[in-house]
């Protein structure tokens, strides 16, 4: 187990540095904020406050799930990490470790990713944010 925490930190590292791990996120500050912001002016008019849950509401929109969606694409597009330090971590690790990190990767990623997206829907509706269950 180790092993795997230890292959997924080394993958994290070497994918923070490129272009393909920090596009996406651009994306979904681009596409959270086009939907969000008419939302947070409504709710400013009306004076009603907005439930930060809304952030669901994100993926009914056809061209709001594609550009999402489009980020993660991009930061999987280069998966498995397939250089000459894989193959060397490939056979001190062991095959079966090596698969898991990739695997666990990929679950730590997209929980960044879509935890990254409901925090720029908070950060956008900030002023009307509410929590209430209450209509």
């Amino acid at each position: 187990m180790l092993s795997i925490i230890r292959l997924t930190k080394i993958n994290l590292y070497k994918h923070l540095g490129t272009v393909n791990f920090w596009i996406p996120f651009i994306l979904a500050v681009a596409a959270v904020y086009e939907f969000s912001h008419s939302l947070s002016d409504m709710a400013r008019y009306y004076s009603l406050p907005v439930n930060g849950f809304a952030a669901t509401f994100l993926f009914t929109s056809l061209n709001q799930t594609f550009i999402i969606f489009l980020g993660i694409f991009i930061l999987f597009s280069d998966l498995p990490f397939k250089d000459n330090q894989q193959m060397f971590l490939i056979s001190r690790s062991g095959k079966r470790a090596w698969i898991f990190s990739q695997i666990f990767y990929v679950i730590i990623v997209s929980l960044v990713y879509f935890l990254f997206i409901f925090a720029c829907f908070c950060v956008v509706l900030l002023p009307n944010l509410g929590f209430s269950t209450e209509s």
